[in-house]
């Protein structure tokens, strides 16, 4: 759901004849604007009920391999997401390469 709006605001952008980059911007404010929101219904309470149970939060499952296995997991996904984007647009600005990937 929140794909379709993300879309309909970088199409209404286009539209109005800007850029690629404005259409970055618009979204990066949109995203912020959502991201407050969020912050603001997410707020915990100042004070706490005192018939919730405090349960105490284990680190050790957090061993060196976790850490190293959640950083690479990361820098994956970000790898993915340049290649899946970038890459893409830099060889379609490449006319020689456009032509010859089109048939492919």
């Amino acid at each position: 759901m929140l794909t379709d709006y993300l879309s309909v605001i970088s199409k209404f952008v286009l539209y109005i004849n800007s850029t690629w980059e404005i259409a970055w911007v618009v979204l990066s404010v949109f995203g912020f604007v959502i991201t407050l929101y969020a912050i603001h219904i997410l707020s915990f309470d100042k004070v706490q009920k005192s018939e919730v149970k405090q349960f105490e939060f284990n680190t050790s499952i957090f061993s060196f391999y976790v850490i190293v296995l959640t950083i690479v997991y990361f820098t994956e996904g970000v790898g993915l997401v340049v290649q899946d984007t970038f890459l893409p647009d830099i060889i379609n600005s490449m006319k020689d390469m456009a032509e010859h990937l089109q048939d492919w």
